[in-house]
């Protein structure tokens, strides 16, 4: 926000912030997260044709998928000791440096081994670096040097985080591996581009009016959160059987929404449970999302048919459906309401 100054007239001139070099932080940020978020969507799509010369794509997809998500997670850790060391800026811009060093080696892979360490370690590990200094306030960073490991011993809080994580890798997963099904469900390239377009026109529409939706009206994000996944359980399913194509752009469209609901309301989720112990409670979330991302990779990386991965990423949506429903009902049983506030524990 721009500093006010007081002429002789009594009139307010705006001053550009930082003398107008906090512009170009803000020009950089854009940058950074369009060239590095936005390739990940289309990972499939860049290096799908490529991998399928040497290992079997839909496995290959699933493994390099499952190695960013899991850096993703963990390096968080790391990025949380730099931050308390040096300046949010340098920390950008160590991570932009080694992300630049990564895309370029990606440029002269030749197996999966070399994309792996190039995509997936290089460049997914080092982008943890560059979005966290956008995100960390200096409060935050100033009072709160050590994780409080209380949170740890709230059941709640290990079937919240788990279930958030979940449905985190799945939908990670079902991104990157959903245009080779389109493709092997025998598809034209020209159909498959269509439909991810309006797979990602309508996560982006979603956002917007969830945002402005808000504003207005007050809810439950974690019981919005729930609703969602039952409802993404039974499109997937759909989706999975022989249906006219129109009939799947709508499905398609559909999935868009879910991905916004999901990818938004987790940080919501957390903030609304544990806003009290907000860090901490992220912190480990991270963690758990990291290790469950190497256990659900390591599975759908044995297997090779599109199907058998897109039922996977399905299935494990119950790990969060099942038990938060459980959760609710047992709120309900013992206090006649099916929220919890988790903040009162801290």
């Amino acid at each position: 926000m721009g500093t006010e100054k007081i002429t002789s007239t009594q009139k307010y001139e705006m001053i550009a912030p930082d003398g107008g070099y906090a512009h170009m932080v803000n020009v950089a940020a854009m940058l950074m997260l369009t060239f590095s978020v936005v390739p990940v969507s289309s990972f499939a799509l860049i290096f799908g044709p490529f991998v399928s010369q040497f290992h079997d794509e839909t496995s290959s997809v699933t493994i390099v998928t499952s190695v960013y998500v899991t850096l993703l997670n963990l390096t968080g850790l790391l990025a949380n000791f730099l931050l308390q060391k040096l300046s949010y800026r340098k920390v950008g811009l160590i991570g932009a440096v080694l992300y630049v060093i990564g895309s370029l080696a990606s440029i002269f892979v030749t197996d999966l081994t070399f994309l792996t360490i190039s995509y997936g370690l290089l460049q997914e590990s080092v982008m943890d670096l560059q979005m966290r200094w956008l995100f960390y306030l200096e409060p935050v960073i100033n009072n709160i040097k050590i994780l409080d490991c209380t949170v740890l011993k709230d059941a709640w809080y290990w079937n919240i985080s788990i279930g958030l994580a979940v449905s985190f890798i799945s939908e990670t997963n079902f991104m990157a591996i959903f245009p080779v099904s389109l493709t092997q469900m025998g598809l034209a390239s020209s159909q498959v581009t269509l439909m991810m377009t309006i797979y990602f026109i309508s996560d982006l529409i979603s956002r917007v009016i969830f945002s402005v939706v808000t504003l207005i009206w007050s809810f439950s994000v974690r019981l919005v959160f729930l609703i969602n996944i039952i409802l993404t359980i039974i499109f997937r399913l759909v989706f999975m059987f022989e249906l006219p194509f129109w009939f799947l752009t709508i499905l398609t469209g559909i999935l868009g929404i879910s991905r916004c609901l999901i990818q938004v309301l987790v940080v919501m989720v957390i903030a609304e449970e544990y806003s009290n112990v907000f860090t901490s409670a992220f912190s480990f979330y991270m963690v758990f999302n990291g290790i469950l991302s190497i256990l659900v990779g390591a599975l759908m990386g044995s297997m090779t048919h599109h199907s058998h991965v897109l039922y996977i990423q399905t299935s494990i949506l119950v790990l969060c459906a099942v038990p938060w429903t459980c959760q609710y009902i047992y709120n309900y049983r013992k206090t006649g309401r099916i929220t919890h506030n988790h903040n009162k524990a801290f």
